[in-house]
């Protein structure tokens, strides 16, 4: 049972450092996309990246609650034996 849990224990800070750095990758983009559109450049390029920036915001959500879920069955199949 120990073994689950560490095991689990284990994934879920991965997930986390995932997320993190997922996430700051987004945050840097959003902020130069900011930095792109006080400077003029063409709106149509702001748009894209601004896109680009909520994409991997989803992405980053999506993909931790699908390694939390995953990490979760395993704990459990672990724990039921």
């Amino acid at each position: 049972m120990y073994k689950a849990v560490l095991a689990f224990a284990g994934h879920a800070t991965a997930a986390a450092a995932l997320f993190v750095i997922i996430g700051l990758v987004a945050f840097l983009l959003g902020r130069f996309v900011h930095l792109l559109a006080e400077w003029g450049l063409d709106p149509n390029l702001v748009i894209g990246l601004s896109a680009l920036e909520y994409v991997l915001f989803g992405f980053d959500v999506i993909s931790l609650l699908f390694f939390l879920f995953s990490a979760f069955k395993v704990a459990y199949r672990e724990m039921s034996e």
